[in-house]
C-alpha cells in the first residue's frame, strides 16, 4: 500500500497521517483479521514522509513501512558518539549488486546501470527543534547506489530507504528494494482511478455503501487499463488471449477493421498483446508517438468502453442466433 503525497506539507501529513494512527491502525486491524487474515501492510513513502513525528509513528500497530530518506541524519553509534547516515553507509561493505535499465528521460541517459547495495541498522538522532528535545530510533538502512555507469554530467543513480523490514539475508534485502520500486506502479493505478480515467473522484454519490461498491468495481478497471498498458510494454510479444477473450478480440478488431477484421483473427492466427493493446488505444483516440508516447490509459479506458458496447452487441446477436 502507498499514502499519495500529493503536494502536502509536512504538517499536513502529520495532521493526516500521524495524529490519528493509532486509531486508524486499530480499524484497519480488525478489517484485517476478518476479510484478510494474516495480512500485513506494508507502506511505501516518498521523501517528503522523512519527518521526525511521521518516521516515529510509521510503524505504529504491526505495519512495515519503507521510507526513502531525504536528509542525511545524525546517527548515535554503539560507543556513543554520532557521525552521519551517509557517511556510516560508505563504510559499509557491499552486499549485492544488480542492473537496473534506465530509461531515457530530461537530464538523464538511457542505460544499464551498476547498482551496488550496502545495509546496516543504525539509531538516528532526532531534535525536536521547537523544543530542542533529542529522541532516538532504530531503523534499517538500504542504500542502492550507481557505481561505474553514470555518464559524464549526470548524478549517479541512488536510493536511501529507511524501512522496519529486516535487513539480515540477501534476499531480505532484495526484498525491500523491489517493495520500493512498486511505488510508481501503484501511483499509476491511482492516478487511473482516482482523477485519470476513472475519475472516481468525480462521482456524485454521496451514501457510503454504493461509494464503496461504486468505488471498488472502478478500482477493478482501473487495475485491468495499468496491467494492459505495462505488459503491452514489457512483454509485447505475449499473446493477445493471456488479457482478451475471444469475443472482445472479435470486437476489437471489428471496431478497428470494420468489414476486414476477419484478415486479423484468421484460423490459428493470434495477434500479440502489443497489437491488441494499439488497436485498443487506436479505437480510443490514439493518435500515433506524435501524440507523446505509446498508448496511456486514458486511451485504453476511452477503447475499453467502446469495445464493451460491442461486446454486448456480439452477444445479443449470438443469443439470437445471428
Amino acid at each position: 500500500m502507498i499514502l499519495a503525497q500529493g503536494n502536502k506539507l509536512p504538517s499536513q501529513w502529520i495532521r493526516a497521517h500521524v495524529m490519528p494512527c493509532e486509531m486508524r491502525a486499530q480499524r484497519r486491524g480488525h478489517r484485517r483479521s476478518s476479510q484478510a487474515p494474516g495480512t500485513r501492510v506494508w507502506f511505501q513513502f516518498d521523501r517528503e514522509a522523512d519527518a521526525w513525528p511521521i518516521l516515529q509513528q510509521a510503524d505504529a500497530g504491526d505495519h512495515w513501512f519503507t521510507i526513502r530518506a531525504s536528509h542525511n541524519r545524525r546517527v548515535i553509534l554503539p560507543n556513543g558518539g554520532k557521525t552521519y547516515l551517509r557517511t556510516l553507509l560508505d563504510m559499509q561493505p557491499v552486499l549485492t549488486s544488480y542492473p537496473l535499465r534506465v530509461r531515457a528521460a530530461p537530464n538523464r541517459s538511457e542505460r544499464v546501470a551498476n547498482m551496488l547495495v550496502r545495509a546496516c541498522r543504525v539509531t538516528l538522532d532526532f531534535r525536536d527543534k521547537l523544543t530542542r528535545r533529542h529522541f532516538s530510533k532504530e531503523v534499517n538502512v538500504v542504500l542502492a547506489r550507481e557505481n561505474g555507469t553514470t555518464p559524464a554530467g549526470e548524478k549517479p543513480l541512488a536510493w536511501m530507504l529507511l524501512t522496519n523490514r529486516p535487513v539480515n539475508t540477501e534476499e531480505e534485502i532484495q526484498q525491500i528494494i523491489f517493495g520500493y520500486s512498486l511505488r510508481w506502479h501503484i501511483e499509476d493505478f491511482h492516478r487511473t482511478w482516482k482523477s485519470g480515467a476513472c475519475r472516481v473522484e468525480e462521482s456524485q454519490l454521496r451514501a457510503k455503501e454504493p461509494m464503496v461498491k461504486w468505488a471498488t468495481m472502478l478500482a477493478a478497471v482501473a487495475v485491468r487499463i495499468e496491467r494492459l498498458k505495462l505488459l503491452s510494454r514489457k512483454e509485447p510479444e505475449r499473446p493477445a488471449t493471456d488479457e482478451f477473450s475471444a469475443i472482445e478480440l472479435r470486437a476489437i478488431t471489428l471496431l478497428r477493421f470494420g468489414k476486414t477484421a476477419k484478415r486479423h483473427l484468421s484460423d490459428g492466427t493470434t495477434p500479440t498483446l502489443a497489437e491488441a493493446t494499439l488497436w485498443l488505444a487506436l479505437i480510443g483516440g490514439y493518435t500515433g508517438k506524435s501524440s507523446g508516447g505509446p498508448p496511456g490509459s486514458v486511451v485504453l479506458a476511452r477503447g475499453l468502453h467502446e469495445v464493451e458496447v460491442a461486446v454486448r452487441a456480439l452477444e445479443a446477436m449470438e443469443d439470437c442466433g445471428g
